[in-house]
């Protein structure tokens, strides 16, 4: 595809509005990883007909469960099935999978399928835990469901589990575990438990039955956790802490800096990385409808709805669905609008460098899909298959990209897979669309974001102008 030359692309946008070149319609180059209809290798040569949220490697290496037309389940690692519900030694039966599952460096895998008709937890070791089990190292409590399950580079897997007085009874309560070697299930441990006291420094609080969330995050060398919990004895409106390595911080009514009106809302997702810094969404309370979706960084909002980033819009009805934080301090953000599917969506990596966040618009509902690396558009995204009630959407490692779920419209259908997408290089600040070259393209992100701030404010002087604009010029790509 021949490039535009700079002589041209001046010409054109002088007789432009600033602000018609604010994100245009793009085409971004994406790997489609699998697709459901695809047969993939390591199957048992039957069609995908479900897959579920993708979660990422220290590696770079992508993993999901998905299902195949015989019945069968499948966990993929990479570029292809790892492993089958099949695979089970005789005497097991596997069946189903939940949508969450972990990776670790070496090969080792963690999922949640059904074990001879009991929930589960199922590692490249085998059985983990399941439902009737006696939880290691307590007397008389047994597991009774098996959840969220993930697994760190070096392969310790963490998990969260129903608590129960007996093998068959009801649900009391809920623990966090953790197993360091998943071939020795019997070394598993509860870290955090429904009736245990945690404490904010000042106050002691007992958690509540449902006092363990299903939203938490493993930094990926295990050294920092961030989960968020519900205590007991006090109003629903202000049940809701983040736990971070024993404390609890953020706490859901509480004021989000101190005289605010504005207060934390029920937390709805978090991160961390092994630095200890944290990321956590949700909505706020006794504020704006208009601008009460926030993302946070170690407690202090960096994005709110309604503003724009890196020229694309956030309008009133936006909420944030996903967020992920590496160790280089970025954060990828999904955000969509209402409907289904949603009407506008995008999603963003920002980058905290200096206390200052500066983010990048990496894709949008409706941009076209560059599916075979021929620089033209094949498909239009649709939607970001996007919701963190069951668990994170994606994960995020130190290498530039990550994979998402999502669907995409061609040729009249609309279907869906696993891409993977790149994230920014740092070979030129000026290729503001990390495409690999300074063109066009940039340019008119430049003169979108003109007066403003953000990824176009080149030389961090606060505004994005004249001097950004030289410096871009100065880069422009042969």
């Amino acid at each position: 595809m021949p490039r535009t030359s700079l002589a041209a692309t001046l010409a054109v946008l002088a007789v432009l509005p600033i602000s018609a070149a604010a994100a245009p319609q793009k085409t971004v180059s994406v790997d489609l990883v699998a697709e459901i209809g695809d047969v993939p290798e390591g199957g048992d040569g039957t069609a995908i007909t479900a897959l579920n949220y993708p979660t990422i490697g220290a590696d770079g290496s992508v993993g999901f469960t998905g299902s195949l037309a015989s019945q069968d389940v499948f966990v993929w690692r990479g570029e292809g099935i790892l492993w089958l519900n099949s695979d089970a030694p005789k005497g097991t039966v596997l069946t189903g999978g939940e949508s969450t599952m972990g990776l670790s460096s070496t090969g080792g895998f963690i999922y949640s399928p059904a074990a001879n008709g009991e929930d589960a937890v199922w590692t490249q070791a085998g059985l983990l835990l399941r439902e009737t089990d006696p939880i290691p190292g307590t007397i008389s409590t047994f597991s009774t469901f098996n959840s969220r399950p993930s697994m760190t580079a070096a392969g310790l897997a963490f998990w969260v589990s129903g608590l129960g007085t007996m093998p068959t009874g009801p649900t009391y309560g809920r623990a966090f575990m953790r197993c360091d070697d998943p071939s020795q299930p019997a070394n598993a441990t509860i870290l955090l438990a429904s009736d245990q006291v945690v404490s904010d420094g000042t106050t002691d609080y007992l958690l509540g039955p449902v006092g363990i969330g299903f939203a938490y995050s493993v930094s990926e060398g295990a050294k920092h956790i961030n989960l968020i919990v519900k205590v007991d004895g006090v109003p629903t409106s202000t049940d809701d802490f983040l736990w971070v390595d024993g404390e609890l911080l953020e706490r859901e009514g509480n004021p989000i800096v101190p005289g605010s009106l504005e207060k934390w809302g029920a937390f709805r997702g978090v991160g961390i990385n092994d630095d200890a810094n944290r990321c956590f969404f949700g909505p706020l309370v006794g504020g704006s409808a208009d601008s009460n979706e926030y993302l946070a960084y170690n407690g202090v909002i960096i994005v709110r709805e309604g503003e724009t980033l890196d020229g694309v819009d956030l309008p009133p009805g936006s909420a944030i669905r996903w967020a992920a934080i590496n160790d280089g301090e970025q954060i990828v953000h999904v955000w969509e609008g209402a409907g289904s599917p949603p009407a506008n969506g995008a999603m963003f990596v920002t980058l905290i460098e200096e206390g200052q966040p500066q983010s990048r618009a990496l894709l949008r509902i409706g941009d076209l899909l560059d599916l075979d690396g021929d620089a033209q558009g094949d498909a239009t995204l649709v939607d970001f298959n996007a919701g963190a009630t069951i668990g994170p959407g994606f994960g995020l490692s130190d290498e530039p990209w990550t994979f998402l779920s999502v669907k995409f419209a061609a040729g009249g259908l609309v279907r869906e897979g696993i891409i993977r997408v790149s994230l920014p290089g740092e070979d030129s600040p000026a290729d503001l669309n990390g495409d690999g070259v300074v063109n066009g393209a940039d340019l008119a992100i430049l003169l979108g974001a003109w007066g403003g701030r953000g990824i176009a404010d080149i030389n961090g002087d606060g505004i994005v102008n004249g001097a950004d604009l030289s410096i871009l010029l100065g880069a422009w790509s042969a």
